[in-house]
């Protein structure tokens, strides 16, 4: 692979609708996979495996630059660097993609990250790259690693994900392959809230909007086809499993405010899948989804988010962690979870064998194993219709 030196990638994403020759031919020299300018629906699916592989790679140096020697440092922004270049030639390869599909083209989401990507990740993340490659001045790695952590995970990231969903619903992937980026650790440190993404942008199409677009990983569809509905539960699952090995493994952790804030960060995301989730079954409406829905949205945040908090707040007050999680795990075991395998049973059930496979029960804790959930103040008797009763 060429030298960044040798390689502007400015010139590399200077334009999305039409790829010149001598633009094509130089970027072909900084990819790991070939840019496509017309490509199948096989082509999008190993463009979107590879640059998920890029970005674990650059996920992977912005969790563990800081503890870095300036030679290992140098090493690894490097190596981190080329894959950033070929998040490029990827991108190079959807707007290939875009301009050729009738469904993608009126999304102004997807329109709009492209052009955020193109406009802003060269300066942001391949240029910051290039400085920690060679730069011993802890001010300037401080600098350059907090401009890419921000840029990347507030704004970038999101795109990608965007991205990634219009595409795997296109191209009826179901599944195949990542349907959202993967973020470092790095960004449950950042507040994102104030700003302005691409989620936040209309659509035409499938009216795509995020319940809170700083806080979801895959966004909220407010009209979601099954794929869509599939790529929701899958990432719904993710958050949760993500929560209960936070809950099962937290006697042991010698970081308990970073997990807690981590977990906390894909706790808000359940909310986004939930605002699918609810968009879907709207026509479809039972006794315990009605329960389920209003159960999740009056105490999830209450009783799952900001108990989270409490342990980011103060993770040394032993009193404190223990009742936030005791109050949370109680919540959690004897009623919200029994909320999400009603809403995933039946979304699973509507959308037939399109989906079928997808999760229909959700996860527990082995936290769960101590509470008796008899008495507990619960969707479970509600009437489900055709759909019936949960598994657990």
């Amino acid at each position: 692979m060429n030298t960044y030196a040798a390689i502007s990638t400015l010139a590399l994403v200077a334009s999305a609708s039409a790829l010149p020759s001598e633009v094509l031919n130089a970027r072909q020299s900084s990819c790991y996979l070939d840019v496509i300018s017309n490509p199948t629906n096989m082509d999008i699916k190993a463009s979107i495996s590879q640059w998920s592989s890029d970005v674990d790679a650059v996920n992977n140096f912005l969790d563990n630059a800081q503890s870095m020697g300036d030679d290992s440092r140098h090493l690894a922004a490097s190596s981190a660097m080329a894959n950033a270049q070929d998040q490029l030639c990827q991108l190079s390869t959807f707007a290939g993609f875009m301009e050729n599909s009738t469904v993608l083209t009126p999304w102004a989401d997807a329109t709009c990250a492209i052009k955020d990507l193109q406009t802003n990740f060269d300066v942001r993340v391949t240029q910051n790259l290039q400085t920690l490659s060679t730069t011993t001045d802890p001010d300037t790695v401080t600098s350059a690693l907090y401009d890419i952590d921000y840029n990347y995970c507030c704004s970038f990231l999101p795109d990608i994900t965007i991205l990634w969903g219009h595409a795997e619903a296109e191209a009826s992937l179901g599944g195949e392959v990542p349907f959202a980026a993967n973020h470092p650790q790095v960004c449950s440190t950042l507040d994102c809230s104030h700003q302005t993404t691409c989620q936040d942008e209309s659509s035409s199409s499938s009216k795509l909007k995020a319940r809170d677009a700083s806080t979801c990983v895959v966004p909220t569809m407010t009209n979601p086809i099954t794929a869509q509905v599939a790529r929701s539960i899958n990432q719904w699952n993710n958050d949760i499993n993500t929560l209960n090995n936070f809950i099962d493994t937290m006697a042991n952790d010698q970081t308990l405010d970073v997990s807690a804030s981590y977990a906390r960060s894909l706790a808000y995301d359940e909310l986004c899948q939930l605002s699918t989730l609810t968009g879907y079954l709207a026509g479809s409406t039972t006794a315990a989804i009605t329960c389920a829905e209003a159960d999740l949205l009056g105490n999830f945040e209450t009783k799952v988010i900001d108990n989270l908090s409490a342990i980011v707040d103060d993770p040394t007050n032993s009193t404190a962690v223990e009742n936030a999680m005791y109050d949370m795990n109680w919540a959690r075991c004897c009623s919200l979870l029994i909320d999400v395998d009603f809403l995933w049973m039946d979304a699973v059930a509507l959308g037939g064998a399109s989906i079928a496979g997808t999760p229909i029960t959700a996860q527990r804790p082995k936290a769960c194993q101590a509470f008796n959930c008899a008495y507990a103040d619960s969707c479970t008797g509600k009437d489900n219709g055709a759909f019936g009763a949960p598994a657990n």
